[in-house]
């Protein structure tokens, strides 16, 4: 008996040892060797080799973690430094780094990153629930396993000023709104939206995704002046409609939030008062805010060669014709701010899908329409520009006129820009001119772009003829 009690704290002592050296604390108390770690992203297990372990918490190849949400994150990955721009908010980790930068915060983990054989490895619980996955530990099989990234709405938390609205309702004329200041008159474009077509527009953007499988897919919605102009008694709802479109987009299709950039800029010159349109300092601010998506910037629009022409009256001169309306408008001005791209350039049009029907040669900028038309030389099927940006990045950009000013801005950070009017094609609306048959799945095979991008107003999602094309063109 006396050996036996000399015996036990020898063998305790040897186990604890073997314990500290071969095992692994991964969750709570319990011990698991490595080789017995299995890690699941969703149902998809991680092969053994990627997979380490190290200061009590488990790391993965960021490659292998990367490629089960590359339709919901853009990430650039170097040998030492991983980021991650995750609808926006970066997160970036550095190997042999203690520290996690998320957003403006910072985070100290035990487990730096570190490389294996080449490869990155990440802390894996860390990083996945900073991007809003839901990370559990089953110790009985020790599993780790890592739920997908929850599809994000852009538009949550997304508030309008009323600082800038016109007090003064003056009337509705033709179906559009005017609101004076004291100083000044502005015409605004109020459309319903039902539910019901939300629901349809949303089920065309998913659909434009699933026909281009590779790319990634943007939804750009742009409100109308209505929504940061109006008299509070009139003010549209187009804020929450955009974010009900947003919450039914699925996993990987990205909808840019257009809204917050526009309302925090709404005392700069954004929108006509005597145009439907947005100016192309207000498409500006949606084109910066949809690069924020990626790993790339662009300048400040002062920056760049502007052309102005004063004293522009646009299309609600037209709309309001014969109506009281008209004398407001005709009292109105806009100025037409032009912004070149800093790049150069060439540019030509087709009417079909694999650029056999030649139109005519293109600029993004011409001053001599004098309108809006200023921008793309107006509306064309298809518009081909070709670029000295130094990478291989290709765009296309679906769209109605809206798309005009923001293709513009394109030009900067594409080798090639692709834009495609969607009102050209498929028997729009019963126009003879365009029964000419275009299916984005055809273009994405001919031309192999790397970014989609959807960009309609609230005239796109209301209108039955608009739906119906884009369905066409969709399927």
């Amino acid at each position: 008996m006396k050996s036996l009690t000399k015996k036990i704290p020898v063998i305790v002592f040897v186990f604890t040892i073997i314990m500290c050296f071969a095992g692994i604390l991964i969750s709570g108390d319990v011990f698991i060797l490595p080789k017995d770690i299995s890690v699941y992203i969703g149902d998809t297990c991680i092969s053994a080799e990627m997979i380490s372990v190290r200061n009590k918490r488990v790391l993965v190849s960021a490659e292998e973690f990367l490629k089960f949400f590359e339709t919901d994150l853009s990430y650039s990955l170097s040998s030492d430094t991983l980021t991650i721009k995750n609808y926006g908010d970066s997160l970036s980790v550095s190997v042999g780094s203690n520290i996690i930068k998320y957003k403006d915060n910072q985070e100290t983990v035990s487990a730096a990153p570190e490389k294996i054989n080449s490869r990155m490895y990440i802390p894996l619980r860390e990083v996945a629930e900073l991007l809003g996955c839901r990370v559990l530990w089953d110790s009985q099989f020790s599993k780790v396993t890592v739920g997908y990234l929850p599809k994000k709405n852009t538009m949550d938390e997304t508030e309008v000023t009323d600082e800038h609205r016109y007090y003064k309702y003056n009337g509705t004329f033709n179906g559009f709104d005017i609101f004076g200041n004291g100083k000044e008159y502005i015409c605004t474009e109020k459309v319903d939206i039902s539910t019901e077509k939300c629901d349809a527009y949303a089920d065309i953007i998913n659909s434009f995704a699933k026909a281009a499988p590779n790319a990634r897919t943007y939804a750009v919605m742009v409100p109308t002046s209505s929504e940061f102009y109006s008299a509070k008694d009139y003010k549209s709802d187009y804020t929450e409609k955009f974010r009900y479109i947003y919450s039914k987009l699925d996993r990987g299709v990205r909808g840019v939030n257009a809204v917050k950039p526009l309302s925090e800029h709404s005392d700069e010159y954004i929108y006509f008062n005597t145009d439907h349109h947005w100016t192309q300092l207000g498409a500006y601010y949606a084109y910066r805010e949809f690069l924020s998506f990626e790993f790339d910037e662009i300048a400040e629009a002062d920056t760049f060669k502007k052309e102005s022409i004063d004293y522009f009256q646009g299309s609600f001169i037209e709309y309001t014709k014969n109506t009281n309306g008209y004398e407001y408008m005709l009292d109105s001005y806009d100025r037409l701010d032009m912004y070149y791209p800093s790049v150069e350039y060439t540019g030509d049009s087709y009417y079909d899908v694999d650029f056999e029907e030649y139109i005519s040669p293109m600029r993004v900028i011409n001053p001599n329409f004098k309108n809006y038309d200023s921008f793309l030389d107006g509306d064309y099927p298809v518009e081909v520009y070709k670029t000295d940006v130094k990478n291989n990045k290709k765009i296309c950009i679906v769209k109605d006129s809206f798309g005009n000013a923001f293709a513009v801005w394109a030009l900067n950070n594409y080798k090639e820009v692709y834009v495609v009017d969607y009102r050209r094609f498929n028997n729009y609306a019963g126009d003879k001119a365009s029964y000419r048959n275009f299916k984005i799945s055809d273009f994405y095979d001919n031309v192999r772009f790397d970014d989609l991008v959807i960009i309609g107003y609230p005239v796109t999602v209301a209108s039955d003829a608009e739906i119906r094309a884009l369905k066409a063109m969709a399927d």
